[in-house]
């Protein structure tokens, strides 16, 4: 006899009995236990894939029934013979999808479904730390293989449990062999026990929603025979959800799987509880033994899935509860609500459990702090691009997904009045938003939709598509409380019809409980998509137009919009006082004059105000210059030239006045001195204020190279090619036949520079600093013939709000060829000219306590920044 046939369910549901209808018992019994014994043998073969699980196999499902006995022991919850063969199959086939011979097209059945190939894209990124391309997918490692496989059978298994039930195996002759023999039972029983095992997977409000109402009896059997699928299905997911005894962690069996770390965690609290007893309608779990300080994170682990357990208890009671008058015999886990309680129980020995675990006690503080002015400033303009980035990366998903053309997608942005005051609205087609996704991630402050589990079961194939979102951090959305506490969004899924749309309302911002709601006709989405809608005043929106940046002063929200969005790859419409207007076509940054370019960058009035000055030969060199810049992917990443700093005291124009930019997402983040044009970045950190461009560093070192070459052709005075060739050193680049320093009172090349060393006999050389002597305001110094003369500093390129984000990395260290200043690349050039290798001469740092001394208006003077390079001399 199996243990499972002592219980009170089965003695008084399938078990032998002299009353009546025991022929029809007899029928379920026995068919039962053909089942079990077919579905046993599909159950041991879990563990191929799932060694570091705990016990999966029939024994597992066969401790159901004790579980059940448990829970309907006191119970109002009755069971007919009929539903205890339902319930029963459903314990047997409802972990049977974790097999990977559940599958009858074996391996490759796997590796065809999209969540494949999403699940290894997933690894991939967190090992290379990177995006991913189709290349990556060649050779994988079969490690990298194996865990995909896990985890998308992990994934599958509840969803497969549904159609095990009617599928057939062909045997040896070609004949059909199903898990249920009887064909009787499978036709009537067979849907409903797939649903029932299916269900497990599913949230609590999900199973009024999905399951079909009572059954009646099937032709032969009582009457009174019917089947509850919602009855069972809670039965099957609390039974489940507290079998996690040490019935499922054998001892000798962990030692011969050895899990991992932190599956050990799990393998070592289970073997070590006992049994639950229920006491006063609470589930009273104990431990044989204590854990010890080493055991700790089991403890917590098992502390977590005994709050999970208590928390299913609850929403079960409250659905049966509230509208069928059904109870459980059990209602919550004892002791969960304190863990200095529960450690009189699940005991503890030389460490005492304190949950110190992180909480938010007031949420909408922390949304109006972390989402609003607190991460980003006072910057008005911020809610706008980040509502701009969401809805881009809606329509980048959708691409993906309904594999439009690249040429999809259109954004709308309205100003206008309604009886509620002046409102900014944008709306998107793009995927939208399914009422999980709505409630879900775009609610929960810090978690983003993009690459989670929840949106590989919404949008299966989209992550292995490489698609890439703009939004990391989940916390976008909230920066719209900056502009106004009223905020209304409206969505419907791209696949679904207008009647499914959904609008999410805000009335009093982040501290209030929004409403969620069907849309109203004149609210619907017709085609997909998302609408958001916020309510402002007129200083708001006028710190829209300005923002923080005094460069930049808009008169209105398109040229805002196209100062900021240079480089979308969505259409922008603007509709205000009734008149749309296309203010942004997709990726025109690409594809418009270099001289439209630069516009856009600077503005059309200080473009006039340097045109037509002395600046104005350096501004038809920036646009004769100007080239793409395209990573070995084939992605073009950038479109710039390298033109030098622009300063001009008498118009008023700072370096940073003349400046190209950095994109995320196609949004205006940072500034490129030196540098006019556009190059894509991407974000590191949540505010964005901070990013780093991801051109490849071949890729820009052969455009420094071609810019160099270009500018070398121009009859630019001498200084503005020592100050273009210290922006090239400052990205690490080359300096071609630019003048980059001065010796004997002439500018000199690199090349010349070598030709100098090497023509001279000294085996010593002096690199003084340019500021230095500059500073003295005397131009009238005597340079020994050991004398170069070279700036020392580093040209910022790129404008991030912390150092973290310099770009190309700083190199403080000698050894290294690729010094960003020209002082020490000079170094280098001596060196070369000696024929020496840098561990061949001797360098001193830049600043020195004792001097050199130079003519200047023909007085000695002390120079201490230099540097001093010598050659050594072995004797």
């Amino acid at each position: 006899m199996v243990d499972f046939e002592e219980t009170d369910i089965w003695k008084r549901t399938l078990g032998q009995q002299s009353k009546e209808y025991e022929k029809e018992r007899e029928i379920l019994r026995t068919e039962y236990f053909r089942l079990r014994d077919k579905s046993s043998q599909l159950a041991g073969e879990i563990s191929d894939y799932f060694k570091e699980y705990t016990v999966h196999d029939v024994t597992h499902s066969d401790a159901l029934w004790t579980s059940a006995d448990m829970i309907l022991n006191k119970s109002n919850i009755k069971l007919n013979p009929a539903e205890a063969y339902v319930l029963g199959s459903a314990f047997l086939f409802h972990d049977l999808g974790m097999a990977l011979v559940a599958y009858q097209g074996g391996i490759k059945e796997i590796k065809k479904n999209p969540m494949w190939k999403d699940t290894v894209a997933s690894i991939l990124k967190g090992k290379l730390g990177r995006h991913i391309t189709e290349k990556d997918f060649e050779n994988l490692d079969p490690e990298i293989e194996k865990e995909a496989t896990i985890q998308t059978l992990r994934s599958l298994h509840a969803s497969k449990a549904s159609k095990l039930p009617e599928t057939p195996w062909k045997d040896h002759e070609n004949h059909d062999v199903y898990l249920i023999e009887n064909e009787l039972l499978r036709h009537s029983y067979g849907y409903i026990i797939g649903l029932i095992a299916s269900s497990h997977g599913w949230k609590v409000e999900e199973l009024e929603e999905k399951l079909p109402s009572i059954q009646g009896a099937i032709g032969g059997f009582p009457k009174e025979w019917t089947i509850d699928p919602l009855k069972l299905s809670c039965i099957l997911r609390i039974s489940d959800a507290i079998q996690i005894d040490d019935r499922r962690a054998p001892l000798f069996l962990r030692t011969l799987r050895k899990p991992s770390k932190y599956s050990d965690l799990h393998w070592n609290f289970q073997a070590k509880l006992n049994q639950p007893i229920v006491e006063n309608k609470r589930l009273k779990f104990t431990s044989k033994s204590p854990f010890k300080k080493d055991e700790n994170k089991s403890w917590w682990v098992c502390f977590d899935t005994l709050k999970m357990i208590d928390q299913e208890l609850k929403e079960v009671d409250s659905l049966l509860s509230e509208n069928y008058d059904l109870t459980f015999d059990i209602i919550g886990v004892e002791s969960i609500e304190d863990v200095k309680r529960l450690s009189r129980l699940i005991t503890v020995e030389g460490w005492q459990p304190i949950d110190t675990k992180i909480q938010v006690s007031n949420v909408g503080k922390l949304v109006n702090m972390l989402g609003g002015s607190q991460l980003y400033g006072n910057d008005m303009q911020v809610p706008l691009r980040e509502l701009l980035q969401n809805a881009a990366d809606a329509i980048r998903a959708r691409r993906k997904i309904d594999n439009e053309d690249e040429d999809f997608g259109d954004i709308i942005l309205r100003i206008d009045e309604d009886c509620h005051g002046k409102f900014i609205e944008i709306e998107d087609n793009g995927i939208g938003m399914s009422k999980d996704v709505l409630t879900g991630p775009f609610l929960d402050f810090g978690q983003s939709f993009w690459g989670t589990d929840l949106m590989r079961r919404e949008f299966p194939g989209l992550e292995s598509k490489n698609f890439l979102s703009t939004g990391k951090y989940g916390i976008g959305f909230f920066s719209v409380f900056m502009w106004g506490k009223k905020v209304k969004v409206t969505t419907n899924r791209c696949d679904k019809g207008r009647d499914d749309s959904l609008v999410l309302e805000f009335e009093d911002g982040s501290y209030s409980r929004p409403l969620l709601r069907i849309a109203e006709k004149d609210e619907q989405i017709k085609n997909g998509g998302t609408r958001i809608k916020v309510w402002i005043d007129n200083e708001i929106y006028r710190g829209v137009l300005d923002g923080n940046n005094q460069k930049f002063r808009h008169r209105n929200i398109s040229d805002f919009i196209k100062n900021q969005c240079i480089g979308f790859d969505c259409n922008i419409f603007v509709i205000e006082n009734e008149i749309k207007t296309t203010v942004v076509q997709k990726d025109d940054w690409m594809t418009m004059s270099p001289k439209d370019l630069i516009i856009r960058l600077i503005g059309n009035e200080l473009y006039e105000k340097l045109y037509s000055s002395q600046h104005k030969s350096k501004i038809d060199m920036a646009i004769e210059n100007m080239e793409f810049l395209i990573n070995e992917g084939g992605e073009v990443v950038g479109r710039a030239s390298l033109i030098g700093r622009i300063v001009d005291s008498e118009l008023e124009v700072e370096h940073k006045d003349f400046s190209g930019a950095v994109t995320v997402g196609g949004f205006r983040t940072s500034d490129l001195y030196g540098i006019i044009g556009i190059l894509k970045g991407e974000s590191q950190r949540a505010s964005r204020d901070s990013v780093l461009p991801t051109v490849q560093r071949n890729i820009l070192h052969k455009w420094i190279e071609s810019q160099v070459e270009k500018l070398s052709k121009f009859e630019l005075d001498e200084e503005i090619q020592v100050s273009i060739a210290s922006c090239a050193r400052s990205l690490k680049g080359t300096t071609g036949k630019l003048k980059i320093a001065k010796h004997n009172g002439k500018y000199v090349s690199s090349d010349e520079i070598i030709s100098i060393v090497r023509k001279n006999e000294s085996n010593e050389y002096f690199i003084i600093s340019y500021e230095q002597l500059y500073n003295k305001g005397d131009k009238l110094i005597e340079f020994s013939n050991i004398d170069f003369l070279a700036d020392f500093s580093y040209p910022i390129i790129l404008n991030n709000r912390n150092i973290e984000g310099t770009w190309p990395e700083f190199d403080f260290y000698w050894g290294d060829r690729e010094g960003n200043d020209i002082g020490r690349f000079i170094v280098n050039l001596i060196s070369e000219g000696w024929g020496c290798n840098l561990d061949e001469i001797e360098r001193s740092g830049s600043m020195h306590k004792d001097p050199i001394y130079r003519k200047i208006n023909k007085k000695n003077r002390a120079i201490y920044h230099y540097i001093v390079v010598k050659k050594i001399t072995h004797t």
